[in-house]
C-alpha cells in the first residue's frame, strides 16, 4: 500500500497537481492512455525492484546464517576447514557440500578438531557410512577419538601428527577415548580408554580393554544410514548415544577431563554434518 501511495503522490508531482489523487479509482479517472501507459511501466518497475531487494535480503540472510553456522559450529567449508580441523592420513579424498563433508580414504584416517575441550561436554554431529558400489565404499569404522592427549608432549597434541599419520597403531600413544563402531568388517562395535602405553602394544600386542561391545545387528552399522551421535563426558561419566539410544554408559573413576576430538576411519566413504561441540 505504501508503494501505491508513493504513485499517488509521484503522478500528482509530475502533473502539477495541488492535490494529490485521493484514491487508484481517482487517478484513473483523469489521466489520458498515454498517461496509463507510463503509471504501469512505472508500477511495474517498483514492483521489480521491491522484489530485487527482498530476494537480495533473504540471500543475504541466508548467507550470514550458513557462515555463521559452519565458521562457529562444523567449519566444512573449504575456506576454513585447514583452520578448523587437522588431517592426518595417507591417500584420501575430501569434498564438501554446503555444511557436509565426504571423506573418502583408501587408509587410516583421522580428522582432529583443532580446539581442545574440558570439563562438562556434549559432542553431537551426523555421520553416514556410505555404501553404493563405488571403489572406496566399505561398510565399515565410523569411528571416533575424543579427550585425546599425547602424554609426551601433554601441550601439543600435533607434535606427533606426521609420525601417527593415520596409522592406527600409532593411536595408542595417545591417552583417550574411542568407540569403533562397525569395526572389523562391520562385525564389532566397541569402546575403549586409550592409557597411552605404547611400549606394552609394541611388545606384546597389548589393548586397552574392551569396556563395552556389541556384535548385534541392531547395533552395527547400516548402510547410508545417517546416525545421529551424541557424546558426553560429565565428571566419571562417559556416555555414547546413536539415534537417541544410549550404548555406552561408563563411569570412569580416573576420567579424562580435557583432550581433543577426532573422527576415525579407514578404507571407507563417509559423510558428516551438523557438528557441534557444547560446554557447561
Amino acid at each position: 500500500m505504501q508503494c501505491f501511495r508513493i504513485i499517488l503522490y509521484l503522478h500528482a508531482s509530475l502533473y502539477n497537481r495541488k492535490k494529490p489523487y485521493k484514491d487508484m479509482n481517482d487517478l484513473f479517472c483523469k489521466i489520458n492512455r498515454i498517461q496509463r501507459i507510463a503509471f504501469f511501466s512505472l508500477l511495474f518497475l517498483l514492483y521489480c525492484l521491491s522484489g530485487l531487494n527482498a530476494q537480495q535480503i533473504t540471500c543475504n540472510e541466508k548467507s550470514t546464517r550458513d557462515l555463521t553456522t559452519v565458521q562457529d559450529i562444523a567449519a566444512f567449508h573449504p575456506d576454513l576447514f585447514n583452520t578448523y580441523w587437522t588431517v592426518e592420513g595417507q591417500e584420501y579424498e575430501i569434498r564438501f557440500w554446503g555444511d557436509t563433508i565426504e571423506i573418502e580414504v583408501k587408509e587410516g584416517f583421522t580428522m582432529w578438531r583443532n580446539k581442545k575441550y574440558s570439563g562438562h561436554i556434549e559432542i553431537n554431529y551426523k555421520a553416514c557410512v556410505m555404501d553404493e558400489g563405488q571403489p572406496n565404499d566399505r561398510l565399515s569404522d565410523l569411528n571416533c577419538f575424543w579427550m585425546a592427549q599425547d602424554p609426551l608432549y601433554p601441550g601439543d597434541l600435533f607434535k606427533r601428527q606426521e609420525w601417527r599419520a593415520g596409522i592406527f597403531d600409532h593411536y595408542y600413544t595417545l591417552k583417550q577415548y574411542y568407540m569403533g563402531y562397525g569395526g572389523n568388517y562391520n562385525t564389532t562395535t566397541r569402546f575403549r580408554k586409550y592409557d597411552g602405553d605404547f611400549e606394552a602394544f609394541r611388545a606384546n600386542k597389548t589393548r586397552p580393554a574392551i569396556l563395552t561391545e556389541y556384535t548385534d545387528k541392531e547395533h552395527l552399522l547400516k548402510p547410508n544410514h545417517w546416525y545421529d551421535i551424541r557424546i558426553v563426558c560429565e565428571g566419571k561419566q562417559i556416555k555414547y548415544y546413536t539415534d537417541g539410544e544410549l550404548i555406552v554408559d561408563y563411569t570412569d573413576e580416573a576420567p579424562y577431563t580435557s583432550g581433543y576430538f577426532g573422527f576415525r576411519t579407514t578404507k571407507a566413504r563417509v559423510r558428516v554434518t551438523e557438528f557441534n561441540v557444547k560446554q557447561f
